[in-house]
């Protein structure tokens, strides 16, 4: 993970490994079944970009947009990318997130016509 910026603005870029499957022969992941396919994939890539921006110390933009990629037998394969972007309130311990996820695929015409602005989202954060 790489962080570029300071605690009042940044841009964070990262990519996760979230394993699965190896033929059947390990607990299979979300993504194994993929089109109907019995046979599971190797590994699962998430790579991740997040930019905030405080504008005060109780309110922060937040912008984040992950992309899932599934290496299956060597090939790569894409998935929907999810972006998400929100309003932070709050302090160090406590603190609310009010926002959209706009999930980005090949029929996102379906989704856009009930939520042209992306699934609501709202969320409490506790820091301990």
């Amino acid at each position: 993970m790489v962080t570029i910026g300071d605690q009042k603005t940044a841009l964070t870029i990262g990519s996760y490994i979230l394993g699965g499957g190896v033929n059947g022969r390990e607990k299979r992941s979300y993504y194994d079944d993929y089109e109907n396919d019995s046979s599971s994939y190797n590994h699962i890539v998430l790579s991740n970009m997040n930019f905030h921006h405080r504008i005060s110390d109780t309110i922060k933009i937040m912008v984040d947009a992950s992309l899932p990629i599934a290496n299956k037998n060597g090939s790569v394969k894409h998935t929907t990318a999810v972006v998400a972007y929100s309003i932070r309130v709050g302090g160090d311990m406590v603190s609310g997130d009010i926002g959209f996820i706009l999930p980005i695929h090949e029929d996102m015409g379906s989704t856009m016509r009930y939520f042209p602005l992306g699934i609501p989202l709202l969320s409490l954060n506790f820091t301990f």
